[in-house]
C-alpha cells in the first residue's frame, strides 16, 4: 500500500502538480471518496450545514453531498460565449449570506463535459483562503489533463485547496472501484485516510501498482502526450464533420477534455 502511494505521488507530480505533499489510494470510487473528505472536514467544522457547489450536471457530486449529510447550495454558471464558467461573485455573495462557519466547504470541479468548463479554481481558492473555508476539488478524470493539473497547482500556490480526488480507472487504466485522494497538507491527508472505517479490498491498490510499475514514468508521460495529440486530432475532424452538416464546433477554449457541436 505505501509503495503504491509513493508511485502515485510521483505520477501526480509528473502530471504537473509539483507541490503535492501526500496521497493515498482509496478502495472506493470518486463519489464515496469525496464523502470521506467531507466527513473529515466536519470534525473541525461541527456547525457547518452547507456545501457551496457550482452546478455540474453529473450525479456523483450532488449524491456525495447528500450522502455525507449536508445541504448543497447550487451556484448556477455564467454563459460566456459558448462556455459555461464559474460565477465567483455569486459564490462570494452566498458565503456572506450563510456565514463562513455554516459552510463546510466549497466543492469545485475540474473535469467536465462541454459546454461547461473547469471551475475558476484560482479565484475560488483565493476566496476560500480569505474566508477560511475548506476547498475540495472533484478532479475525477483531470489528472490526465495538463490544463486541470495546472489549475490545481496554481490554486495551491495562490489560494487554498485542501484536497483533490481523482478516479483510478479514468487516470490509471485500472478496473472501476478505486480512487486517489491527494493534497498539500500531509497531516490533513493522513487524517482523511484514518477516517476510513475498517478494512477493504486491496485490489485497487494492487491494480494501480502493477500498471504503474509496468508503464514506468516514461510510459505514463508518453500516454499523456498521446492524449493531447489525439484530442487535437479529434477536434479537427469533428470540426470538419460539423461543417459538412451545417453545424460548428463549440468554441470552448478552457475545456481540454470534452467538446461538442452546435447546430447553426
Amino acid at each position: 500500500m505505501k509503495l503504491t502511494n509513493c508511485l502515485v505521488l510521483d505520477i501526480i507530480k509528473l502530471s504537473g502538480i509539483q507541490s503535492v505533499k501526500s496521497c493515498f489510494v482509496v478502495p472506493m470510487a470518486t463519489g464515496m471518496s469525496l464523502v470521506l473528505c467531507m466527513l473529515t472536514f466536519r470534525l473541525n467544522r461541527p456547525k457547518a450545514r452547507y456545501i457551496i457547489w457550482p452546478r455540474i450536471d453529473q450525479k456523483t457530486c450532488i449524491k456525495s453531498i447528500i450522502t455525507a449529510g449536508f445541504e448543497a447550495v447550487v451556484i448556477e454558471n455564467l454563459l460566456e460565449g459558448d462556455e459555461l464558467r464559474t460565477d465567483v461573485e455569486a459564490i462570494k455573495k452566498k458565503i456572506d449570506e450563510l456565514g463562513s462557519d455554516n459552510i463546510l466547504c466549497v466543492m469545485t470541479t475540474t473535469s467536465c463535459f462541454a459546454p461547461r468548463c473547469p471551475d475558476r479554481l484560482e479565484e475560488v481558492g483565493k476566496l476560500c483562503k480569505d474566508k477560511d473555508i475548506p476547498h475540495l476539488v472533484n478532479n475525477a478524470y483531470g489528472l490526465q489533463c495538463s490544463k486541470c493539473t495546472h489549475l490545481i497547482q496554481q490554486t495551491a500556490r495562490v489560494g487554498r485547496l485542501d484536497a483533490f480526488v481523482q478516479s483510478g480507472d479514468k487516470n490509471f487504466m485500472v478496473p472501476v472501484g478505486g480512487s486517489v485522494i491527494a493534497g498539500f497538507d500531509e497531516k490533513l491527508i493522513e487524517k482523511i485516510s484514518k477516517t476510513y472505517p475498517g478494512r477493504a479490498s486491496g485490489s485497487p491498490s494492487t491494480d494501480i501498482f502493477i500498471t504503474l510499475l509496468s508503464l514506468g514514468s516514461s510510459g505514463y508521460t508518453k500516454l499523456l502526450k498521446e492524449r493531447k495529440i489525439n484530442y487535437k486530432y479529434l477536434s479537427d475532424k469533428l470540426s470538419e464533420c460539423a461543417a459538412k452538416h451545417g453545424e460548428r464546433l463549440l468554441g470552448i477554449q478552457h475545456n481540454h477534455i470534452s467538446m461538442g457541436r452546435y447546430n447553426k
